[in-house]
């Protein structure tokens, strides 16, 4: 310095001070644990490489179309197949399934018009001294009667032209989804097995490559098994599409029939006498 007295001091920034209370220019600062880092410890790398995202084996491109022409085609037929149950069988407590056969006839006794034809048989207006009205009521009876074959033949054909809709509904789409379900865990298998491999020291490279070889193989596997059931899907929509004409047509025939059946009742005429105004001018 000029005169030989103290050199000045270079302008500095003040520095933050730390007190016993961890208190840093009055805002609190967590013991042990340093700016810019975890602990001052560098831990940051290793954190991000822990976490590091599996990369997902993609499906074929062949493969995702046919999955998403399925789940379609699925969620649509599941649809039109629970719409033609309704029209069917009103009453879902008389709807069941045993194994992939549909059962649609109530039990015996129970359909309405056959619960109809028991009661109409036992002659109530009998009871009541009314034997005009039971004698219309037989010929009404003999119609219920009818009515209650009809229904019970309909059921039957119902169930019997449904059979391939059935299938796939209850047994064809519960296959799927397990060969679908194998499938899935054999990519996991896969994906894990490349990640191991991209880890592996110098000596466990071989081992890693096996595994990854044998869990490609059986992902292979798996592919090839959903494939060989999409592969299906075509013929069986032909199959489903003439089942869904024929129990439409089927509908038509059934309803037109117990019209035919309500025709045979005649019900007897009432002959209304002509009421005579008040007030008119007929001199009768």
């Amino acid at each position: 310095a000029p005169g030989g007295g103290m050199p000045e001091p270079f302008p500095t920034t003040p520095s933050k001070s730390f007190s016993s209370s961890n208190t840093a220019d009055g805002k609190r600062r967590r013991r042990g644990i340093s700016p810019g880092g975890l602990g001052g410890f560098g831990l940051k790398g290793q954190f991000r490489k822990a976490t590091q995202v599996i990369e997902r084996t993609p499906y074929p491109k062949a493969l995702t179309a046919a999955l998403d022409d399925y789940d379609q085609y699925r969620e649509s037929t599941e649809n039109m197949f629970g719409c033609l149950l309704n029209i069917i069988q009103s009453n879902a407590m008389y709807r069941g399934v045993t194994g992939t056969s549909l059962i649609l006839k109530p039990p015996e006794g129970q359909e309405p018009h056959e619960a109809l034809h028991t009661a109409l048989m036992a002659k109530p207006m009998v009871l009541n001294k009314q034997e005009k009205l039971q004698a219309d009521l037989d010929k009404s009876t003999a119609v219920v009667h009818k009515m209650a074959a009809e229904k019970a033949t309909f059921y039957h054909a119902a169930e019997s032209k449904m059979q391939n809709l059935s299938f796939f509904v209850y047994k064809f789409t519960v296959d799927f989804e397990e060969a679908r379900g194998v499938m899935e865990k054999s990519r996991d298998s896969v994906d894990s097995a490349k990640m191991a491999l991209s880890r592996a020291g110098k000596n466990a490279v071989s081992a890693a490559e096996s595994a990854l070889n044998l869990a490609a193989v059986e992902y292979k596997k798996a592919v090839d098994a959903v494939l060989s059931l999409l592969t299906s899907l075509p013929e069986l929509k032909k199959i489903h599409y003439t089942e869904v004409e024929e129990v439409v047509t089927l509908l038509t025939e059934h309803n037109t029939n117990l019209i035919k059946c309500l025709a045979e009742v005649k019900m007897p005429e009432i002959v209304m006498e002509k009421s005579k105004a008040p007030n008119s001018n007929n001199p009768n």
